[in-house]
């Protein structure tokens, strides 16, 4: 069960039709939602029916993709660091997958990132120019378990560097 709610709902009567029925699913964060559908036989007034049927259904809900821009500036020869912070709603550990496309190597960050259930965990990207550039990158974490992807276009201006010592 996930700790987030959701609504299920049927409507009472008609139900479009013979061996169809409607249901209605308003979930309200990503997760999994496992419930039981129980279903009994409408028999005319007087009679009796021990049709009685029970479904386990369990739905599957994906956040919608995430897409964004990041920009780091810092001077050359330093470096920079930015948290990203993902939530997983679920009640189910996620291991997401990380690629890191830089060419020339002056974003970095870990390879995977592990999200405890119903927690919040943060990838770092760290920005480190060797020398004035203006550098741009893309970063996707994916979640192999609900396809979740999380999507980031990374710029980086390195700047001219500091002064590293005093001259008399």
């Amino acid at each position: 069960a996930t700790s987030a709610a959701a609504a299920l709902t049927t409507p009472r009567g008609d139900s479009g039709g013979q061996n169809s029925l409607q249901v209605s699913f308003q979930p309200r964060a990503a997760g999994t939602y496992p419930t039981k559908l129980v279903v009994r036989a409408v028999v005319p007034p007087g009679s009796v029916s021990d049709d009685v049927r029970v479904y386990d259904l369990e739905a599957q809900v994906s956040a919608p993709s995430t897409k964004a821009n990041l920009n780091f500036t810092c001077a050359a020869r330093q470096k920079i660091t930015q948290e990203i912070p993902i939530r997983n709603g679920s009640d189910v550990e996620w291991s997401l997958q990380v690629a890191l496309a830089s060419p020339s190597k002056v974003f970095k960050g870990a390879t995977n990132l592990k999200v405890p259930p119903g927690e919040t965990a943060n990838y770092v990207v760290t920005f480190s120019p060797p020398w004035i550039c203006e550098e741009t990158a893309s970063l996707s974490l994916k979640n192999p378990q609900t396809d979740d992807l999380f999507e980031f276009e990374l710029t980086g201006v390195g700047e001219p560097p500091l002064a590293e010592e005093h001259v008399a």
